[in-house]
């Protein structure tokens, strides 16, 4: 995931364009979702030694990273229209 945070991270059509590509505006425009921008294998790290458990499945990462948040703003037509935040703050998982 990394290497898909652009120069277009900060601005406002960096969610319209990541939720495209990865499907999730297809049938439908999804509500809400959070991209990290890190390495997948430090996110898993979460689950094992990095990350603090919080409830059942769920663990609070005790490092922060950055990642974008996008709201859905609008629909219309099939078109999506995402909010866009960039962040860099502790983050949730759910370990499987």
């Amino acid at each position: 995931m990394a290497g898909e945070w652009s120069s277009a991270h900060n601005d406002q059509g960096y969610c319209n364009c990541m939720m495209q590509r990865r499907g999730l505006t297809r049938s439908a425009c999804k509500a809400s979702n959070i991209f990290i921008h890190t390495p997948f294998s430090q996110v898993q790290n979460i689950c094992s030694r990095r990350g603090k458990h919080v409830y059942g499945k769920v663990y609070a990462s005790i490092a922060r990273f950055d990642h974008t948040e996008c709201q859905l703003t609008s629909s219309f037509l099939g078109r999506c229209r995402n909010r866009t935040t960039v962040l860099n703050s502790r983050i949730h998982v759910t370990c499987l």
